[in-house]
């Protein structure tokens, strides 16, 4: 299906499968870019072979044009672009812009972004909406201006966060859902039919409002002196990337899945004093932030609160696995520390 305004053309950008899925949303209701802007393809693999992004795989399937440039602030590239003559631009998921790449369409350019603004501006918002502990985020579609994530909104809606969620699973629904918002939102763009609301007037206290700056993979270091709830947000927030992590006899292990649940201590708390040694001092000496303990085909961390209860892991240079998998062969976990460091 073409545009049907076709007296109008815009640009899309966006390069990962968040981004394809709000472009393959607008081609499925008849909104088709004149040309699309991408990363350059990616060294992946074993084979180290070249692979283009999902938006230009799906860009190629659809016979649109691609651009790849190296720069953004390269002079042909920007010549080529206000040549196109944009009415406007649409950015999903794609590095922050030039201000003269901005400026380029008369009719603006335009971002859907993964949060409901002005909360959560940065790179990350999925990540630390779940980090964070938020039982409720969203999308805000808004015209780009030159500091990130400040513009002034056009659209947006709410989602609920259902507590066993994990950064892929809200990843895919704002996917889908960010595309019916900018489904709605175009429209709108193409016709110049809108209300604009400057962030500032939203009535939101600024003491409570995040940021969500890029993530690092040291950022996915276990700190086991955090409550157990902070550590559950946590491991939700990498899973299943680039998964939060912690050290474990010399290894690297990912934890995938946990959930908060104290341990029976009955079959391993000796029965009475053991050199002098009482059952409660036991635990006030041994069981520390990081302990581990295993009863049968079940795995507990101590936290500073209370216990983890480990579910799904993924040892260094192996496959995800339930935890009972991976006790079988590991009989040493029992008693052992897990660490910040090697």
């Amino acid at each position: 299906m073409t545009n049907s305004r076709t007296n109008l053309r815009f640009i899309f950008w966006g390069t990962p499968e968040f981004a394809a899925a709000s472009l393959l949303a607008l081609l499925d209701a008849g909104f088709e870019p004149y040309a699309v802007v991408t990363s350059t393809d990616k060294v992946s693999g074993r084979g180290m072979k070249l692979k283009a992004s999902p938006v230009k795989e799906l860009a190629l399937l659809h016979n649109i044009p691609v651009w790849q440039p190296v720069s953004l602030k390269d002079p042909l590239f920007i010549q080529e672009l206000k040549e196109s003559n944009p009415d406007f631009m649409l950015v999903v998921a794609f590095r922050m812009l030039p201000k003269e790449i901005i400026e380029v369409p008369p009719g603006g350019t335009w971002n859907l972004h993964a949060s409901i603004l002005p909360d959560l501006r940065g790179a990350a918002p999925i990540h630390w909406a779940l980090r964070l502990g938020y039982r409720q985020t969203g999308l805000t579609v808004f015209k780009i201006q030159y500091e990130i994530d400040t513009g002034d909104v056009l659209d947006s809606v709410k989602l609920d966060i259902p507590k066993d969620w994990n950064a892929g699973n809200l990843h895919d629904r704002m996917a889908v859902e960010g595309g019916k918002l900018l489904v709605k939102a175009v429209p709108k763009i193409f016709d110049c039919n809108y209300q604009l609301r400057p962030q500032d007037q939203f009535n939101l206290d600024q003491n409570t409002l995040n940021k969500a700056p890029k993530i690092q993979r040291d950022d996915a270091l276990i700190d086991w002196s955090k409550d157990s709830q902070s550590l559950v947000n946590f491991l939700r927030a990498f899973a299943p990337y680039p998964g939060a992590y912690t050290f474990l006899n010399g290894t690297r292990i990912v934890l995938i899945d946990a959930t908060e649940e104290e341990p029976l201590w009955e079959s391993t708390l000796p029965k009475e004093n053991v050199n002098g040694i009482s059952p409660d001092k036991f635990l006030a000496q041994t069981v520390v932030p990081g302990y581990c303990l295993t009863l049968g085909n079940k795995w507990w961390i101590k936290t500073q609160s209370s216990w983890l209860r480990i579910k799904q892991i993924k040892p260094e240079n192996s496959r995800s696995m339930p935890v009972d998998a991976y006790l079988r062969g590991h009989s040493d976990v029992m008693g052992q520390i897990c660490s910040r460091e090697l």
